[in-house]
This record gives C-alpha cells, structure tokens and sequence, in this order.
C-alpha cells in the first residue's frame, strides 16, 4: 500500500514503479480545473509514485512563485530519490476531451504514446500533441521526460472513475514493460 505525506503545500504518495504522477502546482489552476484529487486516485488504485499540489488559494504572484518554485525542487528530489523515469502530469482544461502534450525522447515516446493513446481511444474524444525533435533539442538538459494528460470538464466531471480507471491500468502497464517487477520497494 503507497505511504501518504503530508505537508503545507502539497502531498506526496510514495509507491513503486518508474512513473511519477504530478497535477501542476496549485498556482497554475483555477480550483475547477484543479485535479490533485484524481492524481491521487490514480496513484492509490495503481499503487504508483504521486506528487499532489495543494487545491489553490488566492494568493499573490510572489506567493505563486514561491510554491510553483518549492513544487519544482520536491519534484527533482522526488525524481532522484525513487530514480523515476517518466512524469505523468494531469491538468484540467476548460475543452472538452482529454489532449495528450509528449515530452519525451522520440524513442521512449513512440511506445509510451502508443500505450496511452490506445487505451483513452476508445473512450475519450482524443487530441495528441508532440513536440518536435528541435523544441526537444533546446530543452535539453532543462526538461524531464514528461507526457502532459489535459482533462475537460466532462472528463474530470461525471467521467472521473473511467479516466481514473483508465489511468491507473495505462500506468501499471507502462510500469511493467519498463521493467518495473511490480513488488513492494
């Protein structure tokens, strides 16, 4: 069973496997685009690394910045400390649909892409977006492997137990042909 920490600003679910899941810091989302609660989910049923931000507050830009800076090093140490591989970061949108942003390696994306696409096909209207191989140059060095799952209202509304089901199944599968032997660490 993943362990539960709890601190000011956001929560971290330490679980097993090579993908972290992560909603974007509280700051960047109005509180009905906010998915901290559907990442936890996902993490809990597919016994996966999460990092939750706490549900937004108003707040001024210094304040913002500071949690989206804190946010920023707890995942870095995160990555580190559990020698993750991949971030799966959920947001909310205001669209409908679920948009699927890759930042990965050509490689490494092609499979993972593949996964996650076949899987949401089938139930989800659907948009992917790749980023060049340029853009992905010029990142270099800055960026982690990161694949962004956009949710619309729908999707994070009355549909939230089929994306979170979804969602967990497209992590436990990516975990295991990554390698990851599914024990407990």
């Amino acid at each position: 069973m993943p362990l539960k920490i709890i601190s000011a600003n956001h929560s971290e679910v330490i679980g097993r496997g090579l993908i972290l899941l992560a909603n974007s810091p509280a700051t960047s989302q109005s509180g009905e685009l906010y998915t901290g609660r559907i990442v936890e989910e996902i993490a809990l049923q597919s016994k996966a690394h999460a990092l939750v931000g706490a549900e937004p507050k108003i707040s001024d830009s210094s304040t913002s910045e500071s949690l989206a800076s804190e946010f920023a090093v707890v995942t870095h140490r995160f990555v580190e400390e559990f020698n993750v591989k991949y971030t799966f970061v959920i947001l909310g949108k205001n669209e409908p649909g679920v948009e699927i942003r890759s930042l990965m390696p050509s490689l490494e994306r092609d499979e993972i892409l593949g996964i996650v696409r076949d899987r949401l096909a089938s139930d989800f209207d659907l948009r992917v977006t790749v980023e060049n191989e340029d853009e992905q140059e010029n990142r270099a060095g800055k960026a982690f492997p990161t694949l962004t799952i956009a949710l619309g209202p729908e999707e994070r509304g009355f549909r939230k137990d089929r994306v979170v089901s979804r969602l967990a199944d497209i992590v436990s599968l990516v975990n295991a042909r990554l390698g990851d032997s599914g024990g407990d660490e």
